[in-house]
């Protein structure tokens, strides 16, 4: 895949990345919209999430199936998400098709009809699609964790939002969004893969999408502050605990040294079979299935989340091992053997991301509408080189002394033992 992307702006001040690789024979197509469940508020909250699902329903000139199907006679799939702070439409098709996929996404975007049976239809699809999350327990502790965490913030708040909000969505909510954040000043089109005329990719980007809305966005993400707490959730149902750790962590716009520091901690904890907490809690002890890290990144916030699944019953000695783990952080220095393998991990993983199409198209847009440019592969590569023992040292002093413990077991936790 390339790695120097190309960024044009089409004359409604559109901004297009488009990533030519002529050794591969499909090309995704991607629209990234800036606005997520971080906009919302307790009585609209999964309005984003119910809007993604509803642009597939159906245009002034196409029904659902004709926009699927139209897709898929090709070949090609079509597909979107909605997160905390984005919106993603995308396809990927063989490159011969490439205007297929921008006459799709874009009438989708800017036709869509909304009409009441398919709003009706579509509210029992969604709900369908909470009660499933209510189910999971992983997805309910990550909930319960955000919930407290993030406590009074739109953050906090889930992105499939409540039945009771979908049930309240009308075909104005949509069509209100739609035209407050669906605009060429928030959105990012990426096109990556065999990109045989570029030029004619504009043409068609710029006469499909010429009555898309110019107005510019005010600052639309809200202010999150991370809470520190301990909180459980009985589910008498289940048979293993799920269980996460959060500590306060940068925003993706810190320095380079902190941001780096953080992802290279993250790796070195949970990341793959040979780390720490992998290692300590499920392979000398036993306690766990499962176990790793996420390091979370948003506008105004950021987290490292630690999460494992195990017997209720083991949590206080998994408590004191992630403790631990912490605690050495803090106190010793890393080798310089596992610094560098956590750095391999890294800077492997980027350069095989290279070789996925969408990987590379999310990479891209999202690194754009969060800093306005693109970092190249040899800068980021560089940036996590550059992290030291000293530096994974002092990071960990600065920020472990504050964590959330989130806890979703079949029967109630004794909270002193956190």
């Amino acid at each position: 895949m390339s790695q120097n992307p190309e960024i044009h702006t089409l004359s409604n001040g559109l901004n297009v990345v488009l990533s030519h690789n002529p050794n591969i024979r499909t090309v995704q197509t991607a629209f990234f919209i800036n606005v997520g469940s971080n906009i919302e508020n307790l009585k609209n909250s999964g309005i984003c999430h119910f809007l993604e699902h509803m642009i597939f329903k159906g245009t002034k000139t196409r029904t659902a199936n004709d926009i699927s199907k139209t897709i898929e006679e090709n070949g090609g799939y079509i597909n979107a998400w909605t997160s905390k702070e984005k919106t993603c439409f995308y396809t990927k098709m063989l490159f011969n098709d490439v205007n297929i996929s921008i006459d799709i996404l874009s009438d989708i975007i800017l036709n869509s009809t909304f009409e009441e049976k398919e709003l009706i239809k579509e509210k029992s699809v969604v709900k369908e699609e909470i009660d499933q999350s209510q189910d999971d327990p992983e997805d309910l502790v990550y909930e319960l964790f955000m919930q407290n965490t993030y406590k009074n913030y739109s953050l906090g708040l889930p992105i499939l939002g409540t039945k009771n909000n979908v049930s309240s969505f009308t075909n104005k909510d949509l069509s209100n969004l739609i035209q407050d954040y669906y605009t060429a000043s928030n959105m990012v089109v990426c096109i990556c893969g065999n990109l045989k005329d570029k030029e004619a990719i504009l043409a068609k980007l710029e006469s499909s999408l010429k009555s898309l809305p110019t107005k510019n966005i005010e600052n639309k993400h809200k202010e999150a502050i991370f809470q520190p707490s301990v909180n459980t959730l009985v589910k008498k149902e289940l048979n293993q605990a799920q269980i996460i750790y959060g500590f306060n962590y940068p925003n993706y716009y810190a320095d380079n040294k902190d941001f780096f520091t953080a992802k290279l901690i993250n790796v070195i904890l949970g990341v793959g079979m040979s780390s720490r907490l992998f290692q300590e809690i499920r392979e000398k002890q036993g306690l766990v299935y499962s176990i790793d890290s996420t390091y979370a990144t948003y506008h105004n916030t950021g987290f490292l989340a630690i999460q494992a699944g195990c017997n209720v019953d083991s949590l206080p000695k998994i408590n004191h091992s992630i403790n631990q783990e912490i605690l050495k952080l803090q106190t010793d220095k890393i080798t310089e053997a596992e610094i560098n393998k956590a750095k391999k991990l890294m800077v492997s993983s980027l350069y095989m991301s290279l070789e996925n199409l969408y990987s590379t198209t999310e990479r891209l847009a999202i690194s754009y509408l969060n800093h306005g440019k693109i970092e190249s592969i040899d800068n980021i590569v560089e940036n996590i080189n550059n992290i030291t023992a000293e530096n994974i040292l002092n990071f960990s002093q600065k920020n472990h002394s504050k964590k959330s413990i989130s806890i979703v077991a079949n029967k109630d936790i004794n909270l002193d033992d956190f």
